[in-house]
């Protein structure tokens, strides 16, 4: 099996209202997602999303750099993902955030290749709860609390 296509799309998701943090306001979750296409037709999709303030890439820069990473991996076999990482390390330096969409895409293939699950791929077993938490945007003390309220009552256990 060989890589012969992959295409990268920006996908800029607008926020219901802006999310403010220390780091500024933020309109928009920047996001791009990758699909690497096989001779087998078989299909891998992977996202990132960058964040200019804590990892040093944004939708802009990612785009720009995955099209390094493609050139890199056409002709490549996706399941070699060892060597896929190290094809995508010789391309360009860091961009970790961009080179995780690749991976993702990588282990999709190959999960979907073997016909399991992607957890069932990694040795893992579907018996777990998931839990997340969500991040109360930064605003007058009293709206903060009323936000974090209504978070709770939405059923989210872990509120920062």
């Amino acid at each position: 099996m060989q890589i012969t296509q992959i295409e990268v799309y920006k996908f800029p998701v607008r926020l219901k209202k802006p999310f403010v943090i220390s780091l500024g306001s933020f309109e928009y979750a920047e996001n791009i997602v990758v699909v690497i296409r096989t001779s087998e037709g078989v299909s891998g999709f992977g996202e990132c999303s960058p964040f200019m303030p804590i990892n040093g890439e944004s939708m802009e820069t990612c785009y720009v750099v995955a099209r390094y990473l493609a050139r890199a991996l056409i002709g490549k076999d996706p399941e070699n993902m060892e060597a896929c990482s190290a094809w995508m390390d010789q391309a360009i330096f860091g961009n970790s955030s961009i080179k995780s969409a690749f991976d993702i895409a990588l282990y999709d293939i190959a999960s979907q290749h073997a016909q399991l699950p992607l957890y069932a791929f990694l040795g893992g077993k579907n018996d777990k709860i998931m839990k997340t938490d969500y991040t109360v945007s930064l605003n007058e003390p009293e709206q903060m609390v009323i936000d974090a309220q209504e978070i709770k009552e939405r059923g989210f256990h872990v509120i920062k």
